[in-house]
């Protein structure tokens, strides 16, 4: 009886891996993430500074402190690799995968139980969709891994 529950849960936890696929593949509804494309771009392509604001019109040439500088690279990169907002929608795919696998790597190794494990991802999901925190969150979770495993 007890495994029979564990397979369920099992299947409870893989059951989040559709509308992780599902919402990756959405168009994004953050609007914030075309301004950090666009910075991106204009470095990988053009050779300008990740740290003066070149494309608003209030801040145009003032510095600016980016903690998202890597974020616009790796967004910039696979915009340009797979061709406009489908590498969005594949780098969202990518990161949540990543935390997908992390989180159940990590999981079943402190024993978590599957329910627990499906209802965390899904919190998380919920929480960074389409946010710059999603790489974030992928970067914490892996130095979680290194350090408590």
């Amino acid at each position: 009886m007890n495994q029979k529950i564990d397979r369920v849960s099992q299947l409870i936890a893989l059951m989040t891996l559709i509308p992780v696929i599902v919402i990756s593949l959405m168009n994004l509804t953050s609007l914030d993430v075309y301004w950090h494309l666009h910075m991106g771009l204009d470095f990988l392509q053009k050779g300008k500074s990740l740290f003066v604001d070149h494309v608003s019109i209030t801040m145009q040439g003032e510095p600016i402190k980016n903690i998202a500088w890597l974020f616009q690279i790796v967004i910039a990169a696979f915009h340009e690799i797979f061709g406009g907002l489908l590498g969005l929608r594949i780098f969202r795919m990518v990161c949540f995968l990543a935390i997908f696998a992390i989180f159940v790597f990590v999981g079943r190794k402190r024993n978590w139980s599957w329910p627990v494990i499906a209802l965390a991802l899904l919190v998380l999901m919920v929480t960074t969709l389409g946010r710059r925190h999603v790489l974030t969150g992928v970067g914490i979770l892996y130095f979680s891994r290194l350090v408590y495993v």
